[in-house]
C-alpha cells in the first residue's frame, strides 16, 4: 500500500526529483516522507497541498 502523498504525486505524473526541485528539498527527504505510516512535517504537507491543489480530505481519503 502506497502513502497518499505518493499516490497523488504519481497520479499527477510528477517524479520525486521534480517535486524535490519545487519544494527545494533533497530527494532523499521526499522518499522518506512518501513511506507508508510516515507523517511528514507541516511545511511539507502545506507545500504539497499547494503544489497539487488538494485538500486535507483528499489526502485523508487515500490513507
Amino acid at each position: 500500500m502506497l502513502s497518499p502523498y505518493k499516490k497523488i504525486r504519481r497520479k499527477a505524473g510528477m517524479s520525486q526529483e521534480e517535486l524535490a526541485k519545487r519544494m527545494l528539498l533533497p530527494v532523499k527527504l521526499i522518499k522518506v516522507y512518501e513511506k507508508r505510516n510516515v507523517d511528514p512535517p507541516l511545511h511539507y504537507h502545506a507545500n504539497f497541498k499547494a503544489i497539487f491543489n488538494v485538500t486535507d480530505e483528499d489526502i485523508n481519503q487515500l490513507k
